[in-house]
Parts: C-alpha cells; sequence; structure tokens
C-alpha cells in the first residue's frame, strides 16, 4: 500500500510538472487545481476506504473464529447431550427391568397370599368344626355328671329309705 502510494506520489509531481510547463489559461489553471483537488479527495477517500476494509476484514476474521468456537460448543454440549440421553436410556431400561422384576416378584406374592389365605381359611373352618365338637363333647359331660349326680343322690336316697325300712323292721 505504500509503495502504491510513493508510486502515486511520484506520478502526481510528474504531472504537475508537465502541466506548469504548459502552463495556461487560468480557467485551465482551476480545472488543474480541481483535478488535483479531486485527486487528493479520492487518495484519501481510497486510504479511508482501504482502513475500513482492514477494520471490516479483522472484524470479520474475529467473528469467524468466534463462530468457529461456538460451533466447537455446541457440538459439545450435543456430546454431552447425548451422552446423557444415553445414560438416561440406559438408566431407564434398568428400571423397566426393576419394575418387570417386582411385578413378577408381587404377582408371585399375591399367589402365595391367596394359598395362605385358602389355607387358612380352611384351618378356621376346621378349628370351628373342632370347637364345635369340643363343646358338644363338654355339654354331654356335663349333662352325663348330672345325671351321675342325680342317680349317685337317687341311689343314696333309696339306700337311706332301705336302711330305716330295715330299722324300722
Amino acid at each position: 500500500v505504500e509503495e502504491e502510494h510513493e508510486h502515486e506520489h511520484v506520478g502526481k509531481k510528474r504531472k504537475r510538472s508537465a502541466m506548469a510547463s504548459t502552463a495556461s489559461t487560468p480557467s485551465l489553471l482551476r480545472a488543474q487545481a480541481e483535478t488535483e483537488r479531486m485527486q487528493i479527495l479520492l487518495e484519501e477517500e481510497r486510504k479511508n476506504g482501504l482502513a475500513q476494509r482492514e477494520a471490516l476484514e479483522a472484524t470479520i476474521q474475529d467473528l469467524k473464529s468466534k463462530l468457529r468456537f461456538l460451533y466447537g460448543e455446541e457440538k459439545a454440549c450435543r456430546d454431552t447431550l447425548r451422552k446423557k440421553e444415553n445414560e438416561f436410556d440406559a438408566q431407564n431400561s434398568e428400571l423397566r427391568e426393576q419394575v418387570a422384576q417386582l411385578q413378577k416378584q408381587a404377582k408371585g406374592y399375591k399367589k402365595k397370599m391367596l394359598k395362605l389365605d385358602r389355607s387358612n381359611k380352611k384351618l378356621v373352618a376346621q378349628l370351628e368344626l373342632k370347637t364345635s365338637a369340643y363343646d358338644e363333647i363338654e355339654r354331654s359331660r356335663e349333662q352325663a355328671a348330672k345325671a351321675h349326680e342325680a342317680q349317685v343322690k337317687d341311689l343314696t336316697s333309696q339306700l337311706k329309705k332301705a336302711a330305716s325300712s330295715r330299722l324300722t323292721n
């Protein structure tokens, strides 16, 4: 850029000296001065444009590097997310297996409970039968004991009567 500037500067000096040697009318001089002024303005605008372009290119490069960084971050996040999803899926399938095992155990326990319940009902029925039979036996014993007691009283009274009638005879 500096070499171009020096080259242009040398070219402008040659043009000026060539114009000075062919010095003409005041309108030509005004036109030459206006041309030189426009060339200076154009050169300044070109320099400003180059500076702006360099600044824009630097900004673009900075933004590109930030974008690459963000793409890297996004990829890392996606990888982490994928890893977590895989872990979650693995845990989920383990939990499903455990739930299936627990449901199977619960079904087995339910069957055992039903068996125990039926067995318990049978035992209760047998106990009620035995209790009722025992109560019947107890009633029969009490009746037999009362009958025996009544017989003993009867025999005792008969013996007393027989003993008293013998004594009177």
